[in-house]
């Protein structure tokens, strides 16, 4: 797909979910009421124009990594939040010890609107969860054929947007609130201390979210303690103990992850009749499919990483490979050390590409030893590529009896094995 945004109704879909998430409280909608509150409409606005930037920076955080490494790093995800909760929790002790005022409660800051503006801003971007959001929801709905960057970067605006219409209705709604009541000397005396506490309290709150039962940080001591960890035909995935395994990723059947990989988000690893093996220091990037069958295991060496939207089946991978957003490498084919597949790059079936090689963009490779064509090359690749017997080789079926009611047939026969199935509800097999 070449589009930047996806189908009409999953793009409705995913503005639903912005929605809801943006409509529901947290700390930076307190915040901006509170503000309503106690300095009217200016100062709400003010603190809905600094939370919208802030919520923009942690959209273009999380489209160039940043999710992810507080997904797998408790310490930058701890050191963040703690800094979010200190600069809250200094809000409020000032707004508590400053001067009264006899007709109404001093600002936070000299420069009342300023001062709104860059806190509003601070507690926005000083929250890792709303980039953890980024980097776990947004990939769902992304596309293997547009820049994934350009995607999040637009996916991520979509919730900003939202984000700020919602807000600016809180922050009317709350200073509509505020000029009714204005005129009552002991709510204006008042409002000082709500403001200062409020920040206080949320400060409070979001140094001891995740500290007790953050999921993020309980999940990365676990290893993949919540991850979606499936037992088939009797074999469980085995993760090693230094390993991550994202929440929403599946792993399923005979899989061994080795020592410092990563499985981030949406990922599928699944093993069905053949094993599958992942090394050392392996990345397996957002919505990449690993698979391995009866008839072709999965093998992937050290130090590789693979790319979001890939699709991997039944191959041999040695060290040091890279496969970009989008490459298909499929049955028997042996990628050697090195080797380069770059972005919607495709390896046939039973192909063998040399130490070092580079498949440039869009590009396919085929044959032992590798040739490798532009895509519009048809009659070249199909020359090569006839003889493997792609369906007999990945279905079982001879090319001359092949149809699609015999091949879903036989899918349907080998799917149907997934019934079975156990989610594990402990996960203690892990290499020491």
């Amino acid at each position: 797909m070449n589009e930047l945004f996806p189908p009409l109704s999953v793009l409705v879909i995913l503005t639903a979910c912005c929605l809801i998430l943006a409509i529901t409280p947290g700390p930076g909608v307190l915040y901006i009421v509170t503000r309503s509150l106690t300095q009217e409409r200016h100062a709400g606005l003010a603190s809905v124009g600094g939370a919208t930037l802030g919520n923009l920076g942690n959209a273009i955080g999380a489209s160039v990594g940043l999710a992810t490494l507080f997904a797998v790093s408790s310490i930058t995800f701890t050191a963040v939040k703690y800094c979010s909760a200190l600069y809250l929790i200094y809000l409020g002790v000032w707004t508590l010890c400053s001067p009264r005022s006899t007709v109404h409660a001093r600002a936070l800051s000299p420069t009342p609107d300023g001062g709104i503006f860059r806190d509003g801003f601070f507690i926005a971007l000083l929250n890792p969860k709303t980039a953890i959001f980024f980097g776990a929801f947004l990939p769902q709905f992304m596309a293997s054929g547009t820049a994934p960057i350009l995607q999040a970067v637009t996916y991520g605006s979509l919730f900003v947007v939202t984000a700020a219409i919602t807000d600016a209705i809180y922050a009317l709604a709350a200073g509509t609130l505020s000029q009714m009541i204005t005129h009552i000397r002991s709510v204006n005396m008042f409002s000082r201390y709500l403001a200062g506490s409020t920040s206080i309290g949320l400060g409070t709150g979001t140094a001891l979210t995740g500290s007790q039962g953050g999921k993020l940080q309980a999940h990365n001591s676990q290893n993949c303690s919540t991850s979606m960890l499936i037992s088939h035909q009797g074999k469980s995935p085995v993760i090693h103990p230094t390993a991550y395994v994202a929440p929403n990723a599946v792993v399923c059947g005979e899989v061994t992850i080795g020592k410092n990989s990563r499985i981030l988000f949406g990922a599928q690893v699944i093993a069905e009749g053949g094993s599958i093996q992942v090394g050392s220091e392996c990345i397996v990037m957002e919505n990449a499919v690993l698979r391995s069958s009866s008839r072709h295991d999965l093998k992937i060496g050290n130090n590789c990483l693979i790319g979001p939207n890939t699709h991997v089946a039944g191959c041999i991978i040695d060290n040091e490979v890279f496969i970009a957003t989008g490459a298909a490498v499929f049955h028997g084919a042996h990628l050697e050390k090195g080797c380069e597949v770059r972005v919607n790059g495709v390896v046939h079936l039973k192909t063998k590409v040399s130490a070092g090689k580079t498949i440039p963009i869009g590009w396919v490779a085929v044959g032992d030893p590798a040739r490798i064509f532009s895509p519009d090359k048809h009659q070249q690749i199909w020359k090569i590529q006839k003889p493997l017997n792609f369906p007999l080789s990945v279905y079982g079926i001879d090319r001359q009896e092949a149809d699609m009611i015999k091949i879903t047939r036989q899918l349907s026969t080998v799917l149907d094995s997934h019934r079975d199935d156990t989610i594990k509800k402990n996960h203690q097999d892990r290499e020491p």
